[in-house]
């Protein structure tokens, strides 16, 4: 079915009385339902409360079911005037909005200190964490290194060698990469590579272990883990026979 059309004003039910799956509530057979795909029925109520919670809420905005964006001229029967004239405003001043180019903050560079979501265009900083982010307005994934979506799912190579770092800045030695299943590569950080004898490295690249399996994703976790069992003969070696 159709992104938007999710469901369909349908005739009467043959029942008299009939059930919404949503709100459970019983409906006379003069109260036409909304049929999904699945044949379920929905009442005009619980998807007029989807466009509701979108005025009421920016984080509910736009009207949703699930992870499909609800058009309110396909529904317009299932919400009176008032609702949809407000709508139809919010819809034409959001457009505007996101037609102009973001005020990045003074001192601030995109990619750097903040990004620019692709989907709202509201700036977000990152203090700390991975470079995937969720905008919490528009609910957009997007990387916050090149300002570009990126879902993160298995077909994505974003995040790989070659693309931008899950964690860390882009050119930095701290920088993380999710593991790329093509080609064998070494992803090591260089915090994590111990030289010689020296206790005083050796302690802050455990340090430095912990807190990036804290803070990774499985994907990232893995690489450290894999890095681990291949160097762990030699990183025993250096340091129990001193």
């Amino acid at each position: 079915m159709a992104k938007n059309h999710l469901f369909n004003c349908s005739e009467q039910p043959e029942a008299q009385n009939w059930e919404c799956t949503v709100c459970v509530e019983t409906y006379t057979s003069t109260s036409l339902p909304w049929k999904a795909e699945d044949e379920s029925l929905i009442c005009a109520n619980c998807i007029k409360g989807r466009f509701q919670d979108a005025l009421q809420s920016s984080l509910e905005w736009p009207a949703r079911w699930g992870t499909d964006v609800l058009d309110v001229e396909h529904y317009r029967s299932a919400s009176d005037d008032e609702l949809y004239n407000a709508y139809k405003a919010k819809e034409a001043a959001v457009a505007l909005e996101e037609s102009r180019e973001p005020e990045v903050p003074d001192g601030c560079t995109l990619g750097v200190q903040v990004q620019s979501c692709p989907g709202c265009k509201m700036i977000i900083a990152l203090r700390d964490g991975c470079n995937h982010i969720v905008c919490t307005k528009c609910h957009t994934n997007f990387c916050f290194i090149c300002g570009e979506v990126a879902r993160d799912d298995n077909g994505s190579r974003h995040w790989t060698q070659g693309g931008c770092p899950r964690y860390g800045a882009r050119d930095s030695d701290h920088a993380m990469f999710d593991a790329n299943d093509d080609e064998e590569e070494d992803d090591t950080p260089e915090w994590l590579i111990t030289e010689g004898n020296d206790p005083v490295m050796f302690s802050n690249s455990i340090m430095n272990w912990n807190v990036a399996m804290q803070v990774s994703s499985p994907a990232t976790q893995d690489i450290l883990r894999r890095f681990l069992d291949h160097r762990r003969p030699q990183i025993t070696a250096q340091h129990t026979t001193r």
